[in-house]
């Protein structure tokens, strides 16, 4: 499984926030004709457990907009990837998101949580930077 973790820049939040969200999602467009799409499962709340995991808690985060890419599932059924992102309402939430996402825990707090969710042993997870650029993705 490919978790993809998005960091656009901080700003306040705004009409377009919607549209940002949804270029951020990883959809069939971004992958190999390899992949076969299908609706992704969701569940809420992720996010706060890989904060709590890290040992710190999450308040007053605010979401302005939030959006849910298709899971994508390879030929051989060894890797899937889903993507989802929240947008926040203020720079404080920003900031406080980018210190969990850049914690030295947060590949193996997301590790922890897939565990759980999904009912199977993950390997590994590894964080990398990628550049992410959302008004050339609109």
């Amino acid at each position: 499984m490919t978790v993809v973790v998005t960091l656009a820049p901080t700003a306040p939040a705004g009409a377009s926030d919607t549209a940002t969200s949804k270029a951020l999602v990883v959809t069939s467009a971004d992958v190999s004709s390899q992949y076969r799409a299908s609706k992704g499962q969701y569940r809420r709340g992720g996010f706060a457990k890989v904060a709590v995991c890290e040992g710190r808690r999450i308040r007053h985060r605010t979401i302005a907009a939030s959006s849910f890419g298709p899971q994508l599932v390879s030929a051989d059924g060894e890797t899937q990837i889903t993507s989802a992102n929240d947008v926040v309402a203020t720079t404080t939430a920003a900031a406080a998101d980018r210190a969990v996402l850049t914690d030295g825990r947060f590949p193996e707090c997301v590790a922890q949580l897939l565990q759980s969710q999904a009912g199977r042993r993950v390997v590994s997870v590894t964080a990398r930077p990628l550049s992410v650029n959302p008004s050339s993705a609109t």
